[in-house]
């Protein structure tokens, strides 16, 4: 018995720290809205159905609201749950990487949060997406799409 909780406190020590340096590189751990580094943040992807898409630095899908336009977020409220900004920070220029084509920047919220987006449009995560490589949120209610580089 001592021999077992010796191995779960040294699992959870672990963890934690794997936890706590993952962090202190800045990669975003979940798709809440969090800083990130200053590094490229936008990446492509590929899937044999959707063909390549938009996702952030740490791998997970980000989304266009076609509801949004160019500079101006619209969702809000109850959306904003289901779907979090990709959040940055404000202080750095955000940039594509390899096959990123399109103008990555971001918009500014009244609260100070930087927003990134690609060609104008706000970029978001899907709640339900839960691990790299998931696309849950594609053509959700024929307003949410990935991002095509």
């Amino acid at each position: 018995m001592k021999k077992l909780l010796i191995i779960v406190v040294v699992i959870v020590i672990a963890v934690g720290g794997f936890m706590y340096l993952k962090k202190q590189k800045g990669t975003d751990v979940s798709p809440t809205p969090t800083a990130l580094p200053k590094s490229i943040i936008l990446n492509v992807a590929t899937d044999s159905k959707l063909g390549a898409y938009l996702v952030s630095n740490s791998g997970r899908t980000v989304y266009v609201y076609t509801k949004d336009t160019p500079g101006t977020s619209t969702c809000t409220e109850q959306c904003l749950v289901n779907w979090p900004p990709y959040i940055v920070s404000a202080s750095i220029s955000p940039t594509g990487g390899e096959g990123v084509a399109g103008t990555v920047s971001r918009l500014v919220h009244d609260d100070g949060s930087a927003q990134v987006t690609y060609n104008g449009f706000p970029l978001y995560y899907y709640v339900k997406d839960m691990g790299i490589g998931d696309t849950n949120g594609q053509n959700m209610g024929k307003v949410w799409f990935v991002v095509k580089p």
